[in-house]
């Protein structure tokens, strides 16, 4: 199941990930899984089924257990963001995203909030998925695209996770506040001609005919 296009609320970059900034919602699965403790219960309850309570109640505790577990994928996250020192227009900035002082293993989809809210966009081209170890790594490299020169706006950032059982999905949307600088693209241009050797002509460049253009000067 995936995250439904609609705007929640958002950590700042630089902090770590506060419960008020996450949203849970349950699965297909997770509901599934609520109805049957439901029934258990009602038949527990009806026909006096002692393994029919037990079975309601440890299902509950495991549904209880898989949205903490859930939650903790993105709780006390801190995430960074490492800006190229130089960006061209026309290309792509790429950002170094870094889970700082990260101790446990994590299992994220990252995606652009503007593709997210983008109802156009597929969904199969949408998310990236991010694997962190307990050490923080690997880095993860964020493109985004630099379409004009000036000043580049960081898109915020969505992470979602319904890791370790796919109950339920957690969510958090992180802001940048830096941005990148995007310079004018270069002029592509050829190398210049190399000279020709003694005793031969060069067939690229006419000789010089008078006036101040010095036959021996490359036109470059």
């Amino acid at each position: 199941m995936l995250p439904l296009r609609k705007r929640r609320l958002n950590a700042a970059q630089g902090e770590t990930a506060s419960a008020a900034a996450l949203h849970c919602r349950p699965t297909r699965l997770g509901i599934g899984l609520a109805v049957t403790v439901v029934l258990l219960w009602l038949v527990g309850l009806n026909y006096q089924v002692n393994l029919a309570y037990a079975a309601a109640f440890w299902l509950a505790g495991f549904l209880l257990v898989s949205v903490l577990l859930n939650l903790r994928q993105l709780l006390a996250l801190q995430i960074t963001a490492d800006m190229p020192a130089e960006v061209f227009a026309g290309g792509h900035a790429v950002l170094e995203l870094a889970a700082v002082g990260n101790t446990r293993r994590r299992w994220l989809w990252l995606c652009s909030e503007d593709d997210f809210a983008n109802p156009h966009t597929p969904p199969a081209k949408l998310w990236r998925v991010w694997h962190i170890g307990s050490d923080g790594l690997p880095v993860f490299q964020w493109r985004v695209p630099a379409v004009m020169r000036g000043y580049l706006r960081i898109p915020p950032l969505r992470a979602a996770s319904v890791a370790p059982f796919g109950v339920s999905m957690v969510q958090c949307v992180w802001r940048w506040p830096g941005e990148a600088v995007v310079f004018p693209a270069p002029v592509p241009h050829d190398l210049p001609d190399m000279p020709a050797r003694s005793g031969e002509t060069d067939l690229q460049r006419p000789p010089a005919q008078g006036g101040d253009d010095l036959a021996y000067l490359q036109a470059h």
